[in-house]
Parts: structure tokens; sequence; C-alpha cells
């Protein structure tokens, strides 16, 4: 059983509905616009937390036809202010995909399972040999 002020208040609300309309609109945006204004922030944390997982690097140096021994890394890994060195080779061609060629780069690493940087993640099969 609805009370008098209930029926009252859904009377009002059918008798004037561009009012009502404009209304529901009108909160609608202020509940919206709490969540465009966590957006950034909410990102920001999403992005930090993939690139600390991935040990993304913050500066690549391509170097061409150098060849690094152990020591050497080691050497570069002991600069002040680097956390993280590794070397890789790289080799770019280009691949077809249902018919269509598409740019591909293949990666060399030394090891797969223990990248100290720029690591990637598998996550519906097991790496690569």
């Amino acid at each position: 059983m609805a009370t008098a002020l209930t029926r009252k208040s859904w009377t009002d609300l059918s008798r004037r509905r561009a009012r009502t309309i404009l209304t529901v609109l009108t909160l609608a945006l202020a509940v919206a616009s709490f969540g465009i204004l966590a957006l950034p922030s909410l990102m920001n944390r999403a992005m930090t937390a993939e690139v600390t997982e991935a040990r993304l690097y913050d500066l690549q140096i391509p170097v061409d036809d150098v060849t690094l021994s152990a020591p050497q890394l080691g050497a570069l890994a002991r600069l002040p202010n680097v956390t993280a060195v590794t070397a890789r080779s790289l080799f770019a061609t280009r691949a077809f995909i249902g018919g269509q060629r598409v740019a591909t780069e293949i990666w060399g690493v030394p090891s797969f399972a223990s990248q100290p940087v720029d690591q990637v993640i598998t996550t519906s099969q097991p790496g690569p040999g």
C-alpha cells in the first residue's frame, strides 16, 4: 500500500514529463562525471602495474652488429642509474597472415624464462623454447 506522499510524487513526475526527463538526465550526467573524473587515475594505476610486471625498458638503444660478452653486459649493468640491461638480436621480415603480408620482427633473447627487461608474458600457451 502506497503512502499519500509516494502517490503524490509519482503523480507529479507523470504530469511534468519534460521536467522529469531533464532531472533524470542531469542526475545521470552527475553520476557519470564521477566516473570520468576517476578514469585518469585508474588508467595511470593500471598502466603502472603493467609496466612494473613486464619490466618495460625506459631507454632502448638500437646498435647494429655489436658483439657483447657477459662481462661487458655486467659492466653496463653496474653503471650508475642502470637497473637492468639486456642484449637481444632482431630479425625484421614480412610474414603472411591470412593471405596478407604484414611486417614481422623476430626477437632473440638469452633466456625466455628470466628476462631482466621487457619481459614477455604469455597468457594461454607455454612460452617458446
